[in-house]
């Protein structure tokens, strides 16, 4: 019956790969015939014990062109670690040893990410995208054909995907609700297949999915493995029985060990031949789950003997050996012999970096108007704090009394222009995160990134002080000079650039919200305590003096807004010279100042690129 019925999926799924209308010259692999991998081992230091615990050992295998394999077994087997290795991606193991052949044929990494596509567990999306939108920027980025040929291709593979309905949706933000869970899955399949990789690996792609997607997403696969003769490695815990029989390899691990490696034809052959048979009529991925788990048995010690036995049983059986004799005969393939990487295998030439930068300012610009919680949320912050700043301090009359509070109005302002960047922390991150994906992808590289990240923010930045400055200029009664006004917006536009700087430098050196949050209150906390305004030149001690004074940009910008309100001014009869000579400021100090502002501006993004290319 298992029979009957397999031969029933493949009767469906090759029939859904002859009308496939997604296949086509930018998908088909000419070049990578075959992915193997042996000795794969990866330890990890035990938070307990501190000694190294073994996560995955001695895994091997080999996949064909044109077949989809399951990497199959219990949670924490080893499975989206081992996924990992053979994808080129990081990671913190300890120790980790491995092989890994194209055409038999050893080369970098970094090679290998031109022709390969990582799906993540989690989806890594941009949530102010539509669906089409995504996979669109994907493709762009990949450098798929023409504007049209690149709509026809998407078409296909929404319907493909069963995405069509929800094309113009958008992924769904904070405040706007988007997608499925479910959904967000298969654009996230979806936006990889697009690019058009040779070895596609996907960690749980049917997450989140019910049974009947779950079997959509995978006979896609299957079907675009088998036209195009692409590779498909993937992760599942638990698929049903139809679902389970379109996997045309399976590999089993427990507790990092293998448990077998081959066909779904030869699987229940060899568990009848090691004393472990599949019953008929259960689905053989429960069944297989249950007999590798055994964290839920009564008796651990027998089951972890038993354990044992079968995996003693499979390192001596035929089919091992099987494994072996197909990784070397790869080695010995014409691919071996002529000893050149395959290259990528698409005949569409990925964009240069300039290309590059325009599509992600393309895409940033679309996030940026669409996603209030990037620049719309500040945008009106900053409006209100005007009326309220400009109204506490309103009309403020020059004269001698008003000195004071001129002061404490520009410092107040200047230390909240700079703590509201804190803002886009969550935007930015979102921006890593998709960034980590598609540099992983050699779909963009980090300075294309920031470059992008900057230029897309300018515009708004400049939005958002002109919805401030203005109100608080007239309302405070700031020196009524046009070029007064001009630069009173170009000191809090300044402030603005340096401190969403510094929010960029620490998201991107600690990808975590709370972390990069507390990094970055903290040093402006600190740039607020040491304004000249609070602890005069003479009073502070070297260290905060020369160490954190030199590159505070939120006294840089103070010392401009006070030459700016100050110089050639009187205060009934009271000049303000005599507040620039208090704080030691010199009325030409401007040109300098700004250049210092922009060198921290510059510091700050280059950290920030240094800590995205090494990390």
């Amino acid at each position: 019956m298992a029979s009957s019925s397999s031969s029933a999926v493949n009767t469906c799924t090759d029939k859904r790969s002859e009308e496939d209308p997604f296949q086509d010259s930018g998908l088909f692999n000419s070049t990578v015939e075959n992915f193997s991998w042996s000795g794969v081992s990866v330890q990890v230091k035990d938070k307990k014990t501190k000694e190294l615990r073994t996560i995955v050992d001695n895994a091997a295998g080999i996949v064909q062109a044109g077949d989809i394999c399951a990497l199959m077994g219990p949670s924490g087997c080893g499975k989206t670690t081992l996924l990992n290795v053979l994808a080129g991606r990081p990671s913190q193991a300890a120790k980790t040893t491995a092989t890994v052949r194209v055409n038999g044929l050893e080369y970098p990494a970094s090679e290998f990410r031109s022709l390969s596509s990582f799906v993540e567990q989690d989806d890594v999306l941009m949530s102010s995208l539509t669906v089409r939108e995504t996979i669109d920027f994907s493709a762009r980025l990949s450098g798929l054909g023409s504007s049209l040929d690149r709509r026809r291709r998407i078409d296909a593979l929404l319907s493909a995907m069963g995405l069509t309905d929800q094309a113009d949706n958008l992924i769904g933000t904070p405040l706007r609700r988007g997608i499925s869970g479910g959904q967000k899955r298969r654009v996230s399949v979806a936006s990889q297949l697009i690019t058009g990789p040779a070895v596609i690996f996907l960690d749980e792609p049917t997450t989140s999915l019910d049974s009947l997607a779950s079997f959509e997403v995978i006979s896609h696969l299957r079907a675009v493995a088998r036209r195009n003769k692409l590779i498909i490695i993937l992760s599942i815990h638990q698929p049903s029985a139809v679902t389970f029989r379109l996997f045309d390899k399976l590999m089993l691990l427990s507790a990092g060990k293998t448990h077998y490696f081959g066909s779904l034809d030869a699987l229940h052959g060899y568990y009848t031949e090691v004393g472990a048979r599949i019953p008929e009529h259960v689905n053989p991925a429960d069944h297989l789950l249950e007999t590798l788990n055994i964290d839920f048995s009564t008796d651990k010690s027998a089951a972890s003997r038993h354990l044992d036995q079968l995996q003693q049983a499979w390192k001596a059986s035929r089919l091992a050996d099987d494994v072996t004799t197909g990784i070397n005969a790869a080695r010995r393939s014409p691919y071996h012999a002529s000893n050149k990487p395959p290259g990528s295998h698409s005949h569409n030439p990925r964009p240069n970096r300039l290309s590059v930068l325009y599509i992600l300012c393309h895409r940033g610009f679309i996030k940026g108007y669409r996603d209030h919680m990037t620049y719309g949320l500040r945008l009106v912050m900053f409006f209100v704090l005007a009326l309220m700043l400009g109204t506490i301090w309103i009309r403020l009359d020059p004269n001698q009394d008003s000195v004071h509070p001129r002061l404490m109005l520009l410092f107040i302002q200047t230390g909240f222009t700079s703590f509201v960047a804190v803002c886009y922390v969550p935007a930015y991150l979102e921006d890593r995160h998709l960034f980590k994906k598609e540099y992983y992808d050699a779909l963009c590289g980090a300075t294309e990134m920031l470059i992008s990240n900057f230029l897309v923010g300018l515009p708004f930045l400049l939005l958002m002080c002109l919805s401030f400055c203005p109100i608080v200029y007239w309302l405070a009664n700031f020196q009524p000079t046009a070029s007064g006004t001009f630069m009173y917006i170009t000191w809090i536009y300044l402030d603005m650039l340096a401190a969403e700087s510094a929010v960029v430098f620490f998201a991107s050196l600690f990808p975590s919200f709370v972390a990069a949050l507390v990094a970055f209150c903290t040093l402006n906390s600190l740039f607020m305590s040491i304004c000249v305004v609070i602890v005069p030149s003479s009073m502070l001690n070297g260290f905060y003096k020369y160490v954190f004074r030199s590159w505070d940009y939120i006294n840089y910008v103070f010392q401009g807004l006070v030459i700016n309100e100050f110089k050639d001014r009187d205060y009934s009869g009271v000049s303000g010279q005599i507040v620039l000579d208090r704080f030691e400021f010199r009325a030409n100090d401007t040109p300098r100042i700004v250049g210092y502002l922009l060198a921290i501006t510059a510091a700050f993004r280059l950290g920030a690129w240094l800590a995205l290319r090494f990390s």
